[in-house]
């Protein structure tokens, strides 16, 4: 006997199975289709855990998703009766105009969310880490302790000390071993110390200690039968390679003539121009965004439509149209629809000549917009004593304006909310031109008209 679903999810991984039982929550007649047997690891997601950053770094959009997410975990929380979410503090570390932190910091501010910036200088293996922030401050509701054994005094007995104690602190000097106490979600977890600096220098001393740590550069010492050694460094001697495992951490020999040095120092040398590489994208990348902030920085935050040169910033000023038909003329000074007659109107300037004179034929514009509405470049025609923006054709009954006018190429760069960069593609040629800002088939538009001169 055949069957009738309002919707079929295809993978019932972890989208899918969301997907499924949200749609069924809704009081939707649904059917789930899986390849594997559920629950399985066969998909795109999958893990013991999961991590959930509040304040989204990549962009501010996503934290009121994140809010939405938690609440669905509490209500599952609740429909289950376990324990499924395990709320922490979080910590970001890096420049301080660097896309992680200065994305986060930017999400937790547009959305209230708490925080706090700490700057540390630590150093390690001679370069410091010199800006240290705290993503959030919030309760740690799990148990997260950090056993440090060490050869040096690192730390006080089994909880991390203040961070001024890591100052100190030479790569290599200890051996770190870190306990993680696991919760299964099962009971109740037990509660750390609310108060918030204690919670904020467990967490950064625990990452610092992962960094140092890490610094160590890992290799893989390859053997000739296709076998390698994770060693922390290699010594080839005479006729024995003598290498601290990383394993066993301690000092082994092999004879020489069992290891494979030529692949051995290739892997390094690739993986040494890598990491030149992806520094000097970092770099560059960080560059660029520190410029496009720059470049947001010197506009002026009302809107309308300015010219940079230089580094300096004009105001262009919104210039006054007229909408003339065989009837009457109309004044047009803002976004607002006039009335308007069936037949053509014409959008003109009063004037041959606009009073911003521009003497570069490409130059750079920014607009800010109030609201999303259609911009541009328009070039000019002129007429006896005015300058024609628009011809408008309007449709009797619907009054459907279909505008008629000598656009000019650009490009277009998006550099913040409600704002942009436009630019010609082209040489302009002298003469009279306009920015333009207008809604499409509305009769509504706001011009700032300059001229280029040679």
């Amino acid at each position: 006997m055949s069957r009738t679903y309002d919707v079929a999810v295809l993978g019932l991984g972890a989208t899918g199975s969301a997907a499924l039982f949200h749609l069924a929550r809704a009081g939707l007649s649904v059917v789930g289709i899986e390849q594997f047997a559920s629950p399985h690891a066969l998909g795109s997601s999958h893990g013991g855990s999961r991590i959930i950053r509040e304040a989204y770094f990549e962009d501010p959009r996503y934290v009121p998703l994140v809010q939405r997410a938690y609440e669905e975990w509490s209500r599952l929380e609740r429909d289950t009766g376990r324990h499924l979410r395990l709320t922490t503090g979080g910590v970001m570390i890096g420049p301080r105009d660097g896309e992680l932190v200065a994305g986060a910091l930017d999400s937790a501010e547009r959305h209230d969310l708490p925080h706090e910036l700490l700057r540390v200088p630590v150093a390690v293996r001679q370069r410091c880490v010199n800006k240290v922030q705290t993503q959030l401050k919030c309760p740690v509701q799990g148990t997260n302790r950090f056993v440090v054994r060490a050869a040096l005094p690192l730390l006080p007995a089994d909880t991390p000390g203040p961070i001024a104690h890591l100052a100190d602190i030479q790569s290599g000097a200890a051996k770190l071993s870190i306990v993680h106490y696991i919760y299964d979600g099962m009971r109740e977890p037990n509660s750390l110390p609310r108060n918030p600096i204690i919670v904020i220098c467990r967490i950064l001393s625990f990452t610092l200690l992962l960094t140092i740590a890490a610094l160590g550069a890992n290799v893989q010492l390859y053997m000739k039968d296709g076998s390698s050694h994770l060693v922390r460094e290699y010594q080839a001697q005479a006729d024995r390679v003598r290498y601290y495992s990383v394993e066993r951490s301690d000092w082994e020999e092999v004879p020489l003539e069992l290891v494979d040095l030529k692949r051995t120092e290739a892997e390094i040398k690739q993986r040494t121009e890598s990491q030149k590489e992806d520094a000097a994208a970092q770099d560059a990348e960080e560059k660029a965004l520190r410029a496009q902030r720059r470049e947001v920085e010197q506009i002026p935050q009302e809107t309308g439509a300015f010219w940079v040169l230089d580094d300096k910033v004009k105001v262009l000023k919104q210039a006054e149209m007229k909408v003339v038909n065989n009837k009457r003329r109309s004044i047009l000074k803002a976004m607002s629809p006039i009335p308007l007659v069936a037949g053509k109107s014409t959008v003109e300037l009063d004037g041959l000549k606009s009073s911003m004179p521009i003497n570069v034929d490409r130059p750079d514009f920014y607009i800010r917009l109030n609201s999303e509405e259609r911009f541009g470049i328009l070039r000019l025609k002129p007429g006896k004593l005015t300058r024609l923006v628009q011809t408008w054709n309007i449709i009797p009954v619907t009054k459907e304006v279909v505008e008629e006018s000598d656009t000019v190429e650009i490009f277009r760069k998006q550099i913040a909310d409600g704002m942009y960069k436009i630019w010609p593609i082209k040489p302009l040629e002298p003469g009279e031109y306009a920015v333009v800002e207008f809604t499409e088939g509305k009769g509504n538009i706001q011009v700032w008209d300059f001229s280029i001169v040679k």
